[in-house]
């Protein structure tokens, strides 16, 4: 279908809203709540029965697959729920709320690609998320201007605004304590290169 890339946001984000109805009535039971992570990335892909005649296995392989499978686990890293691939997140159209969370070369990986916190529907954020996203977007865009001081204010503010704290301000502000004590080369475009998965 023609716009995969929203259905899959959408798909997402219904996915994580009926969890969390699950781990409320689970943790009302006195039972453990169980928390998931989603990385969603938009690109060829070879999908289909994999292997030999006795032993098949319908999969998804590729690079967009591997690099979804990135996204997911570093929602972990970041703190955050759903990531996706900028390519995702420009496919899915104007109707969704998120923010660009970083740009990363993910492991194994040379080239850097931006990934976006899927968050919710367009007009769908609560008005404390919404003022702490507008502080993180200042403090995104004054960390890529390399003005390590002002970006750490916003990303401080943004996660004491943020529900709950916001571990994505609490990784940047962090990165911009050891970019101003040894800041990255002159041509450095913004990018992170992971070490872990």
């Amino acid at each position: 279908c023609a716009d995969h890339a929203s259905r899959a946001c959408a798909a997402a984000l219904e996915c994580q809203r009926f969890l969390e109805r699950l781990n409320a009535e689970w943790k009302a039971a006195g039972e453990p709540e169980f928390p998931t992570r989603i990385g969603l990335a938009t690109g060829p892909a070879v999908v289909g029965n994999m292997g030999h005649e006795n032993r098949l296995n319908y999969t998804a392989i590729g690079d967009h697959v591997n690099l979804a499978q990135r996204l997911e686990s570093l929602n972990k890293h970041y703190g955050t729920r759903i990531l996706v691939s900028g390519a995702t997140w420009r496919e899915a159209g104007g109707g969704f709320e998120g923010r660009r969370v970083d740009v990363v070369a993910v492991k194994g990986k040379s080239r850097a690609v931006p990934m976006y916190e899927l968050l919710g529907e367009k007009g769908a954020l609560d008005p404390a998320r919404a003022g702490a996203l507008r502080l993180y977007d200042e403090g995104f865009a004054l960390y890529q201007a390399r003005r390590w001081d002002e970006a750490r204010e916003r990303f401080a503010a943004s996660h004491a605004a943020w529900p709950g704290g916001d571990g994505a301000s609490a990784v940047l502000y962090n990165r911009c304590l050891a970019y101003a004590a040894e800041p990255p080369p002159a041509n450095w475009d913004g990018a992170h290169v992971m070490r872990e998965k």
